[in-house]
């Protein structure tokens, strides 16, 4: 939706909103035993960086409820003003929420699984999936246009901005046990500060070149 306040085709005051699904990562346990929800290895490790002795764990995998699929709630205002010399500039925001999200919980102690959730008798530890994490983005763009001829135009933005999860990678491993760990981090993919040079271009034949 975009607005005219002042019916001079000068000023424009601009938004946006969508929901966007995505899929549930099934690729992600695409090893699960072929009863849909769990399965059980032997995991080694070393206790000591001087050649200690291993340990075996076994680790059963678990979904912690039913997983449902992941979608963002996306919203996006802005306002652009036109200048002398038909230089546009503009400012605007947009925020994205993302829920049931993809979380992959690492439990070596069994007192803490959910009530509900099964695990192989002789597991000894427990790597939960379930769909109940979050992700937000939020940022703050200005940007300038500036046409210099009805054939050929330039966009110039900058875009301060911050991607948050449940954990700074996708399918990091939490720990439910540390409250510490349940805190939103910034994604290890995150860009807070961004810089872009655009050049539009229309050719013959109606194409348009970028």
């Amino acid at each position: 939706m975009a607005y005219d306040p002042t019916g001079k085709a000068r000023t424009k005051i601009y938004g946006n909103y969508g929901r966007f699904y995505d899929n549930v990562f099934a690729s992600f346990v695409d090893f699960l035993n072929t009863d849909g929800y769990t399965v059980s290895y032997d995991y080694y490790f070393t206790t000591s960086m001087s050649g200690g002795t291993g340990v075996v764990a076994e680790y059963d995998y678990a979904a912690d409820g039913s997983l449902q699929s992941p979608f963002k709630d996306s919203w996006t205002v802005g306002f652009e003003h036109e200048l002398p010399a038909s230089v546009r500039l503009g400012i605007s925001t947009t925020r994205w929420e993302g829920k049931n999200q993809m979380r992959t919980t690492l439990l070596d102690d069994l007192w803490l699984l959910p009530p509900g959730v099964q695990l192989d008798p002789m597991a000894t530890a427990a790597i939960l999936l379930d769909t109940h994490g979050q992700s937000d983005y939020s940022d703050i763009k200005l940007s300038v246009r500036k046409p210099f001829s009805h054939r050929f135009e330039m966009v110039g933005s900058y875009t301060r901005a911050r991607v948050r999860g449940d954990s700074s990678v996708d399918f990091g491993f939490e720990n439910r046990a540390d409250a510490r760990s349940l805190d939103f981090t910034r994604l290890d993919y995150d860009r807070p500060d961004v810089f872009n040079l655009s050049a539009f271009g229309n050719l013959p034949w109606g194409l348009e070149a970028t």
